[in-house]
């Protein structure tokens, strides 16, 4: 899969806030750095994002509205 299609998988998964089609798109050595949460490693972001739905329902209430609204992903490719 070209780089690309990797970050549009990844913005997807955050649309729709699903945890396995994030993960499907991550390295085995991936580290989100959340500013309340700390480091979180590709094993450990199922639960991570499970915790921010609850947050997220808990402000917003239950809604079939997108986890994230994103409505462009561009790129450009860099030196290869």
């Amino acid at each position: 899969m070209a780089a690309g299609d990797y970050l549009g998988q990844y913005a997807e998964g955050w649309t729709k806030g699903d945890a396995q089609i994030i993960t499907g798109s991550l390295a085995d050595n991936y580290q989100l750095d959340d500013p309340n949460a700390g480091m979180i490693n590709k094993q450990g972001f199922a639960e991570y994002l499970s915790g921010m739905w609850q947050v997220v329902e808990g402000i917003r209430g239950k809604t079939s509205d997108p986890l994230l609204d994103i409505t462009e992903v561009v790129t450009q490719e860099d030196q290869g």
